[in-house]
């Protein structure tokens, strides 16, 4: 990790350590918060909590390992934090703002190939993939060969296996972006709903300085080798908070506090 890299993450670190201060949250000494609660604004409702118990990646934690969920910079807290409000509300609006079909009429978390899923019965899917801390830290671009088989779960997906292939093989490094997840996605999400029939939004937390610079060039290389098979589009957090900024919402100053403070007067 570069220096770069480096103030970003600590940047991030800082404000979720302030915001936690600020709400007189104690923190473990490996900086988790006491229980899941703890991070996210609102109860989880019966249904979230069952998709998330049935993600395979436990994000509410099992035998003994604590919940992902209790870290400050979890992502899976800030999907959370940001989205659960729509699930018994407008659902179209959000997927709007997000430039999803706003025929959908349902949002899901946790479901295969995607961190958010927006649907309906007349609505085209979007998957939504997200990311926080995770562009400035130590990622891993590769992929697990194991992955390439079999051969026809990317048939329709030539130029997303040869992309594939030379990840697995070492070369095409990413220093900031995890391409081979990102594949495997849009490879499981193309099986589910067609190759053209979904879109793929990958929702990234906008540093100051080179390092988020950096990301946004890996982006657009990402862009350029899958863009004619996958519709894969991006957009950072703070565009997705200022566009929520025009819907009645009753959450959007805990959004602010937490995630994105005012730094001008």
């Amino acid at each position: 990790m570069d220096d770069r890299a480096q103030r970003a993450l600590w940047n991030i670190r800082k404000q979720q350590r302030h915001w936690a201060e600020s709400r007189g949250i104690e923190l473990d000494p490996d900086g988790l918060v006491p229980d899941v609660a703890s991070n996210l604004f609102a109860e989880l409702c019966a249904e979230t909590r069952r998709e998330l118990e049935r993600d395979p990646t436990r994000p509410l934690g099992e035998h003994g390992k604590p919940a992902r969920l209790r870290a400050l910079e979890s992502t899976e807290a800030l999907v959370l934090n940001f989205f659960a409000p729509w699930r018994s509300g407008n659902v179209a609006e959000v997927a709007a703002l997000c430039g999803a079909d706003p025929r959908a009429t349902r949002l899901c978390f946790a479901t295969p190939g995607a961190d958010v899923l927006f649907e309906g019965d007349a609505a085209r899917p979007t998957a939504v993939v997200a990311t926080f801390a995770e562009p400035y830290a130590e990622v891993d671009g590769r992929l697990d060969g194991s992955e390439l088989e079999p051969p026809e779960r990317w048939r329709e997906l030539p130029g997303c296996l040869h992309l594939a292939r030379d990840l697995v093989h070492g070369a095409r490094r990413f220093r900031t972006l995890e391409v081979g997840r990102l594949l495997a996605r849009a490879r499981d999400l193309g099986q589910r709903f067609g190759v053209r029939g979904f879109r793929m939004l990958y929702v990234w937390f906008e540093s100051e300085g080179a390092a988020a610079h950096l990301h946004r060039v890996e982006l657009d290389r990402l862009r350029m080798r899958i863009g004619g098979e996958v519709d894969f589009a991006t957009r950072t957090w703070q565009d997705l908070f200022r566009a929520l900024g025009k819907a009645e919402v009753g959450y959007s100053r805990d959004l602010e506090e937490r995630y994105f403070p005012r730094t001008g007067p």
